[in-house]
């Protein structure tokens, strides 16, 4: 009887008996639910088990049934101490715009230390914090990062959090030799106020040869209605492309 809290104490004596992790893993959601928001000291407990699913759990569990305070707590502890980086991304991912603000320290670690599910999440996270704080870790992280998937992530990041310390960063990226990067780059630079010039992008067009790249940006000098005699041989390219539609 799943709604009678006076079998709690017997679904807690179950779970600390139990040997098979699997099996722990399927009392946490009962045992939280029926103990509610004074469920924190045991999902602490859940979120350091040896078996990453009876952790997975925990983190699902705080997620539904813990206050504020508490639930954000075990969030940034698993953010911490976590060793599997797929539990450790789902904790990133459960925060909150708010709570990421409140967790960016742990962000910034987990930017700098994770595996890269972990470090995609982080940068995504911190893409959401309006904070020098989170532009700096940003900025810092993606010197030293060798994969494409987390460098995009942190540039993207850096784009949403429209700090302009990033700009000349993002301005060196635009030389990048990878086209992705470079895309991405635009992007960004394209949501804050006065850092591409109109004369920039016309010019940006002119040189680049990666498709993909030149439609997005032309894409941008779209949107702001630029009209210059020397985008005609760039548009002409991309309506030669196979791909033009």
């Amino acid at each position: 009887q799943i709604g009678d809290r006076s079998v709690a104490p017997t679904l807690l004596r179950m779970f600390q008996a139990e040997s098979q992790g699997w099996r722990r893993s399927q009392l946490v959601q009962p045992i939280a639910q029926l103990l509610g928001e004074g469920a924190a000291a045991f999902l602490e407990q859940a979120a350091r088990d040896d078996d990453q699913s009876v952790r997975t759990y925990a983190l699902s569990a705080a997620r539904s049934h813990l206050k504020e305070a508490d639930r954000l707590r075990i969030l940034v502890r698993i953010i911490e101490e976590e060793g599997d980086d797929n539990v450790r991304q789902a904790a990133i991912s459960h925060l909150s715009e708010a709570q990421a603000a409140k967790a960016a320290d742990a962000l910034a670690r987990a930017l700098q230390e994770g595996g890269p599910h972990s470090r995609r999440a982080a940068a995504h996270a911190l893409g959401g914090v309006a904070n020098p704080q989170a532009a700096r870790a940003l900025i810092a992280a993606f010197q030293d990062e060798e994969n494409p998937d987390v460098r995009e992530a942190v540039i993207q990041a850096l784009g949403r959090c429209g700090d302009r310390r990033a700009v000349p960063l993002l301005t060196r990226v635009l030389a990048s030799p990878d086209a992705r990067t470079r895309a991405a780059a635009l992007h960004a630079l394209s949501r804050m106020p006065d850092a591409l010039t109109d004369d920039f992008l016309v010019r940006f067009a002119h040189r680049e040869e990666d498709e993909n790249v030149l439609r997005a940006c032309i894409g941008i000098v779209s949107e702001r209605k630029i009209r210059d005699a020397r985008l005609l041989p760039r548009l002409e390219k991309l309506m030669q492309s196979p791909d033009s539609s």
